[in-house]
């Protein structure tokens, strides 16, 4: 792939370093559409004075409680922090009452005198999605949060905030219905088998992957290298990033089209994009690309974007490549969601999606969600570039990796990041790379997936005789 030994050797070290993060808060599936969500309105209610607003020294000296309503059963317990203490209305799941569970509500207090500051409500039994009203006067502003991205900033509601505190939450979502897409927050994890064992057939081979500098597996089945399609030298065939993403894109072509795809389709796929008028660079950028090849990345994931798309529709035309560019808004702000009780830190101010730079890393993981909840049946190739201070802030796109969001069956989100015959994960990516800029095309996962085997790849056998 790109030709870079210094990000190459700094991956290399990521990759045998990287793990799955283990968090200290993980989400918990069975989570109801949210119309079917916990409530706990009777309970705020019936609780009013001897709970939510009891005098500070009250509220300050309170033993949990558990009350039930309605079948369900809720705990309702206090937190104290230095600045602030917290009033929790919780939801029973299994033997536990998770601060983040679905439903529960969080009422932040200040220590000072006991004034309300804000109430948050969780909409899924994930830390990282959840809503967040602020008294506003006579009304009240809401907010909406996933994975760090604000959603939503200051939506208002015709309610004093003491109203908003005994409301329902399907009342609070009918009233602000026209400027929250409140169905990003029940998705239908049916709608991702495809998606789900698409990542577990690539986990299962991961074991027989091997990364090797510039390597691929050709059409026929052969270790070739990239740069000019010659056989692997050195110790052990292997797949480099852009090699790896390859064969990931040639499990989707195989059962489609009967072949995989080739490094000299793919190299010619790249040279039409580039050669498109206004496609990316400028005559600045020109006379560096043969040097440094800025761009190889980024083509690279346009081309073979293209062949998945092409092979479902009979051509690939080197223009569909731009087209399935992801050109999803980002979130403007960013916010550490941080410990599920306290809430939130200071918003941060998230760039725009740039045309062909895409998403700065560290807020791809709200992106991917939208993605994940508003296009079931994707995975998606990512362009990683960087401008160069070195060689006069050229912009090179010098990793690929494949990013795989969706719901599992118990309705949690999930992101498989793969990159260079391994896994990794987001917050790995983001710890490596997070002021990076990543750009996405869309891969459709289509029923079968049948990568190469890395054992004996062979051909791919187009008269195989269990297609669907």
């Amino acid at each position: 792939m790109v030709r870079i030994p210094l990000v190459a050797s700094m991956l290399l070290l990521s990759f045998a370093a990287a793990r799955l993060e283990a968090q200290p808060w993980p989400p918990l599936p069975g989570d109801l559409p949210l119309a079917r969500a916990p409530d706990s309105a009777r309970v705020r209610a019936a609780r009013w004075e001897d709970f939510l607003v009891a005098p500070r020294e009250a509220a300050l000296a309170m033993k949990p409680r558990v009350v039930s309503d309605a079948g369900r059963t809720w705990e309702l317990r206090v937190e104290r922090g230095r600045d602030y203490f917290y009033m929790l209305v919780l939801p029973r799941r299994g033997d536990a009452y998770p601060v983040y569970a679905q439903g529960a509500w969080i009422l932040k207090r200040r220590v000072s005198d006991g004034s309300p500051v804000s109430a948050k409500i969780f909409l899924r039994s994930d830390p990282g999605t959840f809503a967040l009203v602020t008294p506003d006067g006579s009304r009240s502003r809401l907010d909406v949060v996933a994975y760090g991205g604000i959603l939503r900033l200051g939506v208002p509601l015709p309610l004093p905030f003491e109203r908003v505190l005994t409301a329902s939450l399907p009342s609070l979502v009918e009233l602000s219905s026209e400027l929250v897409d409140w169905g990003l927050f029940s998705p239908e994890p049916t709608l991702y088998r495809e998606i789900a064992a698409m990542v577990a057939s690539v986990r299962a081979a991961l074991p027989s992957l091997a990364y090797a500098d510039d390597g691929a597996l050709d059409a026929d089945g052969s270790w070739v290298r990239l740069e000019d399609a010659a056989p692997q030298a050195g110790p052990g065939p292997g797949l480099n990033c852009s090699g790896f993403a390859k064969w990931v894109v040639d499990g989707l072509l195989g059962p489609s089209r009967g072949t995989w795809s080739s490094v000299a389709e793919i190299k010619s796929l790249m040279a039409a994009l580039a050669g498109q008028p206004g496609s990316r660079g400028s005559s600045f950028t020109r006379s560096y690309e043969t040097a440094l090849e800025p761009y190889y990345g980024l083509d690279f994931t346009r081309a073979l974007a293209a062949l998945a798309a092409g092979s479902r529709d009979g051509g690939i035309p080197a223009d569909a490549a731009r087209a399935l560019d992801v050109r999803l808004p980002p979130p403007a702000l960013l916010v550490k969601t941080g410990d599920p009780v306290n809430g939130l830190s200071a918003y941060e101010a998230y760039p725009d999606r740039f045309p062909d730079s895409g998403y700065r890393v560290d807020g791809l993981a709200p992106v991917l969600f939208l993605l994940a909840s508003k296009e079931p049946g994707h995975a998606y190739l990512a362009a990683i570039s960087r401008s160069d201070p070195k060689e006069a802030g050229v912009r090179r796109w010098y990793h690929v990796a494949v990013l795989v969001p969706w719901f599992d069956s118990g309705g949690v989100f999930r992101v498989a990041v793969l990159e260079s015959a391994a896994e990794t994960s987001l917050g790995t990516l983001v710890a490596r790379a997070g002021k990076d800029f990543a750009h996405l095309v869309r891969l459709p996962v289509p029923h079968r997936f049948e990568p190469p085997s890395p054992e004996s790849p062979g051909a791919y056998m187009a008269t195989r005789t269990d297609r669907y």
